[in-house]
């Protein structure tokens, strides 16, 4: 039995290859800036001599209030728990299901950028080059870890919402994800670096889920067709010069008729001479 499976749109995996490939191409930047920023002599003196400059200066108190109110674990809570609730109350555009699938992708590209930002900040080395300044910590920093909460938290908001609101949450998530990593670093919590890391990680994630979100779905089973019975013909009364007929049925009486007179018998004449000329006499008294 051979099943005819529906191949998917050709745009379909085009878009779905161009996100894998752009999450690809954001974790190789996250690894790169790592290398470059962190493990390279030149990357440390010019991001340590920009971290000396901002611990010389005035604190910001707006600055530091904004990161202490990202850093909430209430807040991180409660927003992680939003992003859910919009894919459960939200439907798709034709008003049919629930986009609750849309709530725990957003939700987990949230978590899963948060998590993966603390494990790499407590495992990541940082190597002593001999290029530290005065003031400048020599404590791996990389990625940082709010503006990995900022970053997540935006990306797992416009994932969950409708496709009309997206656009629309676009310019105000970049401009709290850029808020955010400028607090980092005039407060002299951490380098450009580790702000750039976070936002890649994030965005990781965020292709990462839009490329599963957009696979083809498997093909539902399906039930093979048996060829259906042949209906027997409907038998119509017919019309018209060429419609058949049953023959008739013969009445029960036809089967005992009076034997007709022999000179009404075929073969003989009104006379009562037969065919052959042989004379055959007629008594009609009788």
């Amino acid at each position: 039995m051979t099943t005819y499976v529906p191949q998917p749109h050709r745009r379909t995996w085009a878009a779905t290859a161009a996100l894998a490939l752009g999450a690809l191409l954001c974790a190789s930047a996250a690894v790169m800036t790592y290398v470059v920023a962190v493990q390279t002599y030149t990357g440390q003196a010019l991001e340590n001599q920009g971290l000396n400059i901002t611990t010389e200066t005035v604190p910001h108190p707006s600055a530091l209030a904004l990161l202490g109110l990202v850093g909430s674990p209430p807040l991180i809570i409660g927003a992680l728990a939003a992003i859910l609730l919009i894919g459960v109350l939200t439907r798709d555009h034709t008003g049919g299901r629930r986009r609750v699938r849309y709530g725990v992708a957003g939700t987990a590209v949230a978590a899963l950028s948060i998590a993966t930002t603390e494990l790499l900040k407590q495992t990541l080395p940082r190597p002593d080059l001999d290029v530290y300044g005065s003031g400048s910590p020599l404590h791996n920093s990389f990625p940082s870890g709010h503006t990995t909460v900022a970053a997540s938290v935006a990306f797992g908001l416009i994932l969950a919402a409708p496709p009309f609101w997206r656009g629309i949450l676009a310019a105000p998530a970049l401009l709290a994800i850029g808020l955010v990593a400028a607090s980092t670093i005039v407060t002299g919590w951490h380098r450009v670096s580790d702000t750039v890391g976070a936002t890649l990680i994030a965005a990781t994630y965020l292709l990462l889920a839009a490329t599963l979100m957009r696979l083809p779905k498997p093909p539902a089973p399906t039930t093979p067709h048996l060829p259906a019975a042949p209906t027997p013909p409907t038998t119509h009364p017919a019309t018209g010069p060429h419609a058949t007929h049953p023959p008739a049925t013969e009445h029960p009486t036809q089967h005992h008729r009076t034997p007709a007179p022999i000179w009404a018998r075929p073969g003989t004449t009104s006379a009562g001479t037969t065919s052959t000329g042989t004379t055959v006499a007629t008594h009609p008294g009788r």
